[in-house]
């Protein structure tokens, strides 16, 4: 293991301007009319009931008439079952879902390839994903899962919120109350990949079981493009990263929080080389207990790994004996590359 520089070197020279807290946090593009727009304008024939509501086009009358399905997504803006319900890409760029999907509900509890979307507050036990699934959680929706979501061998998860808003975004919650041992509450397995491109997402290892958060194994990918994440590890599983054989963790933008309290990194890993990449985003990540890396690798069965920081504003802990950014106690160097970002970086106490 590398020995730790101390505090003042730890703590790298910005090379990028920080920017403000409105910046990490991008603008819905989806501007809402204003609200007198969204009255029609009062005419003297408004005097029947029937003129009072606004006037419907041929195509909203036919579809009234056939029984299809609306919902409202913000003031005065409707939108049809498959047809233009509107999404954010992770740039924040508007998109429009037209293809069918399957509505979640408490007994969606198995999804293959398609969209799935969250309209509603929806409790379930589990899920597992043996395709190449989408999730669009809803402006005003929240997902519950009690247990964990299993991305099965060679399948996918992306994820698509609304609304950048974080007071009006879709959440998902995965509590982490049932796991199995040396997994995680949202478990991405061998060749499979998690994709978040934005929605509020608070995940929840276990110590018992060492089960991570957001946790990779054989091969398995995680990419984070935005939205924000609360992420909790526990004992040999991280917050966000894999107990073994993660192929890669990359950072593009969000907000992210992790934490981790046991042997594993709260970003990174326990007993696997860490590959971590972070291009951008709002990342806090602290290790309060006594052997793992905040970024990085865990105690003791750490091996070598690729650290790489190219950009995003960071705050790292490490835990007691455990680096800021590197490995964790006794466990084995990282190569570690800064090339941009605002970075703040505490080592561990001894």
């Amino acid at each position: 293991m590398v020995s730790e520089p101390d505090s003042a070197a730890s703590e790298p020279e910005s090379t990028v301007s920080e920017s403000d807290s409105a910046a990490s946090e991008p603008e819905s593009t989806v501007s809402e009319p204003d609200s007198a727009a969204s009255e029609p304008e009062s005419t003297a024939s408004e005097a029947d009931s029937a003129a009072s509501e606004p006037e419907s086009t041929a195509s909203e009358a036919d579809s009234a008439a056939s029984g299809a399905e609306y919902a409202l997504k913000a003031p005065s803006q409707l939108y049809r079952s498959g047809d233009n319900i509107p999404y954010q890409d992770e740039h924040g760029s508007l998109l429009y879902l037209n293809d069918s999907y399957t509505e979640v509900t408490e007994t969606t509890s198995e999804w293959t390839s398609g969209w799935y979307v969250v309209k509603t507050d929806t409790n379930m036990e589990s899920v597992s994903i043996t395709g190449n699934a989408t999730l669009l959680l809803m402006d005003g929706s929240h997902l519950n899962v009690k247990n964990n979501i299993e991305i099965e061998e060679q399948a996918s998860l992306t994820i698509y919120t609304q609304s950048a808003d974080a007071s009006q975004m879709g959440t998902l919650t995965v509590e982490g109350s049932s796991l199995p041992y040396n997994g995680g509450a949202i478990q991405v397995n061998r060749n499979s990949t998690l994709t978040i491109n934005g929605g509020s997402i608070l995940v929840s290892g276990s110590y018992h079981q060492n089960a991570g958060g957001i946790s990779a194994s054989y091969a398995g990918t995680i990419i984070i493009n935005n939205g924000i994440i609360n992420a909790a590890g526990g004992g040999s599983g991280p917050a966000i990263g894999g107990s073994s054989g993660l192929q890669k963790l990359q950072i593009n933008g969000g907000i992210i929080n992790a934490q981790n309290s046991g042997f594993a990194a709260a970003i990174g890993t326990y007993d696997a080389a860490p590959q971590v990449e972070i291009t951008g985003g709002t990342i806090t990540a602290i290790n309060t207990g006594s052997y793992g890396a905040a970024i990085g690798g865990g105690s003791d069965f750490g091996t070598n790994g690729t650290i790489t920081i190219s950009g995003g504003t960071i705050t790292a802990t490490g835990s007691t004996y455990g680096a800021a950014i590197g490995s964790g106690k006794n466990g084995k160097s990282s190569t570690i590359t800064i090339s941009g970002g605002t970075i703040t970086a505490i080592g561990g106490e001894i």
